[in-house]
C-alpha cells in the first residue's frame, strides 16, 4: 500500500505511507522526514494480537497538526487480506484507504 496526502492548511506539508503487504514494513514520512516506522525484522511485526495499529506525532512550525495514522487488519487471515487505513489531523478524520 502506498499513498500521499496534503495535510494541513495555513502550512501546506505531504503525508506519505509506504507498507510492504509481503514483510510488513512500514514506513510514514511527512516531507520526506520520517515521521514512524515498522521494520520487517521486528518480530511484532508479524505476530501481533492487536488488530489495529496506531502512530501518532506531530508535524509543522507554524501550524501545528496533531497526526495519527490507524492501520486495522481483518480478524481472519489478516496477513492476506486488505487492510484498513485512516488519517486523522487535529482528531478529524481526513482520508480512509482500503488495500494490501
Amino acid at each position: 500500500m502506498q499513498f500521499s496526502i496534503p495535510i494541513g492548511t495555513q502550512e501546506k506539508q505531504q503525508l506519505e505511507l509506504n507498507r510492504n503487504w509481503f514483510t510488513g514494513a512500514l514506513s510514514i514520512k511527512v516531507n520526506g522526514q520520517e515521521a514512524a516506522s515498522l521494520s520487517h525484522w521486528d518480530y511484532s511485526t508479524h505476530m501481533n494480537f492487536d488488530f489495529t495499529k496506531r502512530f501518532n506525532f506531530e508535524t509543522g512550525e507554524a501550524e501545528k497538526l496533531h497526526v495519527i495514522v490507524e492501520i486495522k487488519r481483518p480478524m481472519f487471515m489478516g496477513g492476506i487480506r486488505p487492510h484498513i487505513y485512516k488519517v486523522y489531523v487535529n482528531e478529524q478524520l481526513i482520508h480512509t484507504q482500503k488495500g494490501y
